[in-house]
């Protein structure tokens, strides 16, 4: 990978036009793991203790180093090395009934796609989902979070967010579709086809 220049900034263009390729391509995630890079920004805000990740990694990680570009570089490595190491302690699957289906379509307060923005129309944010999943994830160095993934008939969308604790990701999944029945599962036993 040749960036130019020891700076953070130059190496988030960089990663920026590979997230965007991916993207234009319709190429998705098939595997949890290792993390896509799009959950690197909450695995740094937890790091650090931010509230949120909206300033980006590349923000929290240049104000770590009071914005030194290279030293921002370096250290950021070094968080690439241990974001890479994030592992699955277990998983929880919930098959999608026909009570949490119409949960999804019907209630208003469901998270819900934009499809015709000048005519206000919105979908429901998962188109025919069959199964939800969270896992637990951790590190060797104290950091614990949870993923979620919904599976459609076509695809697993994989949430962008690393949710902090349980509750929140259980949350979630209950505004979205209703009372959910979760059963745990052995972490090393998940895939997807």
């Amino acid at each position: 990978m040749y960036l130019g220049s020891e700076k953070i900034s130059d190496l988030l263009v960089f990663i920026s036009g590979y997230i965007l390729a991916l993207d234009d391509l319709k190429i998705t995630e098939k595997k949890i793991l290792p993390l896509s890079i799009n959950f690197f920004h909450d695995y740094v805000a937890k790091k650090f203790d931010y509230y949120e990740s909206t300033s980006g990694w590349r923000k929290m990680i240049l104000d770590q180093v009071k914005q030194n570009e290279e030293e921002a570089l370096k250290l950021f490595y070094s968080l690439f090395d241990e974001f890479k190491q994030i592992k699955i302690s277990s998983y929880f699957v919930s098959e999608i009934g026909n009570t949490q289906k119409e949960f999804h379509l019907s209630n208003k307060y469901t998270p819900r796609r934009i499809v015709d923005f000048e005519n206000n129309i919105t979908e429901p944010l998962y188109k025919n989902p069959k199964k939800i999943f969270y896992c637990e994830l951790f590190d060797n160095k104290n950091f614990k979070g949870f993923v979620g993934i919904v599976q459609t008939d076509l695809e697993y969308i994989f949430e962008r967010s690393i949710y902090k604790n349980e509750e929140d990701i259980l949350h979630y999944f209950k505004s979205c579709f209703g009372d959910i029945n979760w059963k745990k599962e052995n972490a090393d036993n998940i895939f997807f086809n």
